[in-house]
């Protein structure tokens, strides 16, 4: 009896042992095969991406040449570049256009120009605290910090400015344009009232 009991808990102990490692392996290759999913998709996005670069570039009529040719060649192709890109951007024809690149780019320029002008607007009012506390109109704990508050939220916008250049994703861009200008329709409203009552 206790022979069988022994080789009963030792049969046991080993298929317990086997499916924790069946479960380890069957794991460790759900997440090798995750991961090589992900690279392929990866590499996959990148080659289409390049393709149609490619083809846009082509569309516009831009050609590469080589980076160490001389300056005299390097500065006409470059304005050979510039005006085909020109005339194709002016001139370019519906079946032409395959993606929505100007949609986006107007979008993030818009953006990026809104960003600009609250910098500079937070600039000008921090240099406007700065000049209040020079001729004592402004205290000067006070004056110096909000000055200093407000630069500090002007070189937030700038690096705003900065991560918008840098965005592909589309749908990201028309998130931000949205919010952009939901804010700027609260900041209108809010003048117009205040210029209402004065």
């Amino acid at each position: 009896m206790g022979k069988k009991k022994r080789t009963n808990n030792t049969q046991n102990a080993s298929l317990t042992t086997m499916k924790n490692i069946d479960e380890k392996v069957l794991a460790r290759e759900i997440i090798k095969a995750h991961e090589e999913y992900e690279h392929y998709r990866q590499t996959e996005k990148e080659k289409e991406e390049k393709k149609r670069q490619e083809e846009w570039l082509k569309t516009l009529n831009q050609k590469e040449y080589p980076s160490n040719e001389k300056w005299i060649w390097r500065k006409y192709h470059q304005i050979r570049n510039d005006f085909f890109l020109f005339k194709n951007l002016l001139f370019i024809k519906a079946k032409d256009v395959k993606d929505m690149r100007a949609t986006f780019g107007l979008m993030r320029l818009a953006v990026i120009g809104i960003f600009e002008l609250c910098k500079w607007i937070l600039y000008l009012c921090a240099s406007a605290m700065v000049y209040g506390v020079w001729s004592k109109a402004i205290e000067l704990p006070l004056g110096l910090m909000i000055a200093f508050v407000l630069w500090v939220f002007a070189r937030i916008f700038r690096i705003a400015s900065f991560e918008i250049e840098k965005i592909e994703d589309g749908n990201l861009i028309i998130a931000i344009f949205s919010g952009v200008l939901s804010f700027v329709a609260v900041i209108i409203a809010i003048v117009a009232i205040i210029v209402d009552k004065v």
